[in-house]
């Protein structure tokens, strides 16, 4: 009926538009599971709930949502997004075990969730294997693990689901060899929104992977 390969009787979804590109049974492709379908889909991989599925630059910025730790202030790509401190550090002051403990963000990535979901969608195994990667093979760096929620239901259920999704994170990173003392951890829940506007509150159903040295 829909012409795009599968007969009706074995297609679960006969009833697919014109173009889309369909799995044997039939069901409509959508790669990054953002529900913008693979033949509609301008990023095709990378998840983005948006009528082109690509992420947004709400603060003109040139960094993308997705990679924009702060997503509506104008910042530098050099610092994710964010601004700069104006705060100057005067390091000759400062002892060799002060300068030590200087934190520098080396990457971000997120893993996002479906909602009232913890577990890890199989399209973030790279990001998960090259972070473990990077992990065993630099003793200096270290990992920190920021966990969000959206604002749907009770915020003290929303506080638990986010546990459950860092640890899920976690856990995936140990089973890669990953020695778990270099993990911290910190459960935002739904109280440090990157987003407030309900259309794009699946950017809050994440969490962050954050590289430090």
């Amino acid at each position: 009926s829909d012409n795009d390969g599968v007969i009706d009787l074995f297609d679960k979804e006969p009833n697919t538009e014109k173009g889309a590109l369909v799995y044997g049974n039939g069901v409509t492709i959508d790669s990054d599971k953002d529900s913008v379908p693979d033949h509609k889909d301008k990023c095709p991989l990378r998840y983005a709930p948006t009528a082109d599925g690509c992420p947004l630059d709400s603060d003109g910025d040139g960094v993308l949502d997705d990679k924009d730790r702060c997503p509506n202030t104008i910042g530098k790509k050099s610092n994710f997004g964010c601004p700069e401190s104006n705060i100057e550090i005067n390091t000759a002051s400062q002892t060799s075990e002060e300068k030590a403990n200087v934190t520098t963000i080396i990457s971000v990535e997120s893993v996002f969730f479906d909602i009232d979901q913890y577990s890890i969608a199989a399209k973030y195994d790279l990001i998960l294997t090259k972070f473990a990667i990077l992990l065993t093979k630099n003793t200096k760096v270290n990992l920190l693990l920021e966990g969000y929620a959206d604002a749907s239901g009770d915020a003290s259920y929303n506080k638990i689901l986010t546990e459950k999704r860092i640890r899920a994170v976690k856990k995936a990173l140990i089973t890669r060899g990953v020695d778990p003392l270099r993990i911290s951890t910190e459960n935002f829940g739904e109280n440090k929104p990157s987003f407030k506007n309900n259309s794009f509150k699946s950017y809050n159903r994440r969490v962050d992977l954050i590289l430090t040295k």
